[in-house]
This record gives structure tokens, sequence and C-alpha cells, in this order.
């Protein structure tokens, strides 16, 4: 096994001395790390300057709220395949022939819904209502800075498209067009490169359809989708996924691999259409978009209203048939 080169040399002086290729590769380490802290931090500090403070509060809770099931996404894949790199996710699904969105379903639905809320898309666009709200960036903002906002939104897209297609739809790989070797001839790379931008732009164009099409929750959905429905079915999407790979060496073992394979692709469907109906008949109030309809509170207070007139009407009459 490989050792960790150490980040500091003892000169013969006994000072420390820093290891320049061992710096570097702990700021790279940490930089990988924090890219989605960095990433938190500036959308909190964009909207510090606006004077809409609800504004702020729904950037903030939208953005920490979805996530957290992103990541439990991603995890399923992880342990899959194996390496957190994604050319070796991308060979594993060339390899096997199946792709992580028909192994895990629910985490793919997971991790695709939670891709458009980060991106603050519709149906999750509440934090910038650019329809019907006159304020936020829209306003606040002009030139460069808006063209800023504005060109974000579309590259977080872009990158979710990328991600979304390298981790569950098998980036490269193509049923009986690509192969799954790693020698590929200048042919083959161009073709290879040509289904993955295919497949990306195909993602993209869901983005917009969706965006064309699905209407906006309320705010109260909005986090108890993010709480209710998405945390728990990551969450089980992760155990399922993990439970699977410890016992699949067992599995081919004693069923074979002929029941193995259709086992371990059922499995995760079973858990995907009980999940997501246990998740509607549990949190009605996070799949239904209608309007919440307070006619009973309404008519209570009409009642009390009239009440109140009728007493003072009656303290009127009174007070008349005193002073004659």
């Amino acid at each position: 096994m490989g050792h960790r080169p150490q980040e500091q040399r003892i000169r013969r002086d006994g000072e420390a001395e820093e290891n320049p290729l061992a710096a570097a590769e702990s700021r790279n380490r940490s930089d990988n790390l924090s890219l989605t802290a960095d990433r938190i931090e500036f959308i909190m500090d964009a909207p510090r300057l606006l004077k809409n403070i609800f504004e702020k509060e729904e950037h903030h809770r939208q953005l920490i709220a979805y996530e957290i099931p992103l990541g439990l996404g991603l995890l399923g894949v992880v342990l899959s395949a194996g390496s957190l790199r994604l050319d070796i996710i991308m060979t594993r699904q060339a390899e096997t022939g199946l792709w992580y969105a028909f192994a895990q379903p629910l985490g793919f639905v997971v991790f695709l819904i939670a891709s458009f809320a980060e991106a603050a898309r519709l149906p999750f666009d509440l934090p910038e209502a650019e329809q019907e709200l006159v304020g936020g960036y829209h306003t606040e903002y002009a030139g460069v800075k808006l063209l800023l906002f504005l060109v974000s939104e579309f590259l977080h897209m872009v990158t979710a498209a990328f991600l979304i297609v390298i981790m569950f739809l098998g980036g490269w790989h193509f049923w009986g067009i690509t192969g799954s070797t790693q020698e590929v001839t200048w042919f083959g790379a161009f073709l290879r490169f040509g289904i993955l931008s295919t497949k990306i732009f195909a993602v993209i164009l869901f983005f917009m359809v969706v965006r064309w099409s699905w209407p906006r929750f309320r705010f109260d959905q909005l986090m108890n989708l993010a709480w209710k429905v998405m945390l728990p079915l990551g969450l089980l999407n992760l155990v399922v996924v993990a439970t699977i790979e410890e016992f699949r060496p067992a599995l081919e073992s004693t069923l074979g691999t002929g029941l193995t394979t259709p086992l371990t692709i059922g499995g995760p469907w079973l858990i995907f259409f009980g999940g997501w109906v246990c998740a509607g008949l549990l949190t009605p109030s996070a799949t239904d978009n209608r309007p919440i309809h307070t006619r009973s509170s309404f008519t209570e207070k009409q009642g009390l209203k009239n009440t109140s007139m009728k007493k003072q009407s009656s303290d009127l009459v009174e007070i008349q048939h005193e002073t004659v």
C-alpha cells in the first residue's frame, strides 16, 4: 500500500520544510471537498445585498434543503461503482451494460428532482419567480451583474445535465455501438463524444420542457418535498444499494449470476414504486399542487363579524332608547 506524502520535511537544522507536491495535493483535495460548500456560500452571499429579506430566506432554505438529497442520490452510484472517478463510473456501466438509471431508479429520480431545485428552475423558481414578482435580482441588478445571475442558471443546468448523463445514463456508452473497452480508435472516440453530447442535449431539452409545462410549487410544498419525501427516499435508496452490494458476492456464489442479476435489478424497482406510493399517501400536501382552501375558517370569521355587527347595532338601539 502506498503512503501519503508528508506535507513537511525536517531540515538538518531542525526546522520544518514544506513539501510542495504534498501541499499541492492537499490543496487540491480540500478544493474538491469544499466545492459544494463554496457554491452554497456564494449563493447565500449574493442575495445579501438585495433588499427583499424574504428572497434571502427562500434562497438559503431551498438550497440547503436539496443539497442533502442531491448527495444521497450520488452516494448510491459511488457505492456501486466503487470509485469517485467519473471515467471509472462510465466504464462500470459500459462493462455491465446496465446504466445506473435502471439499476437505481429511486436514486436517479431523487437526483434529478434535486438538480431542478438546485438550479432554481420551474417548478422550483420560488426565490426569483420572474413571471409575477417585481423584485429580486431581476430589478435590483442590471448590466453585467444581472447577466451573471441569468447565465449561472443555465450553467447550472448544463452542469447538472453532464452529471446526470455520466452518473446515471451511461456517459459515452450505448448498446451495440460504442463497446465497453478502454482501447478505442479515433472513429470510436468521436462516436463516443457524439453520443455523450447527444445525451447531454437531450437532458437539457428535458429541463426546458419541464419549465414550459409544469406549474410552480407553493413554498410549503417545496419544503415538504425536500424534508418529508426526498430525504427519506434518498436514505432508502442508499440503504438498498448498500445492502445489495454487501450481499452480492454471497448471492452469486449461492444462486449464480443468472438469478442474482434479475434479483438485484427487480428489488430496487419494487422499492422505487413502493417508496413513491407511500410518499404520496403519507405526505399528500407535498405532492398535491392544488391551492389550499380555507372556506371553514373564512365562514367562522364572517360569522364572528356578523355577530359583532349585530351586537353593535343592538347597543346603538339601546342608547337611542335611553336618550329618548
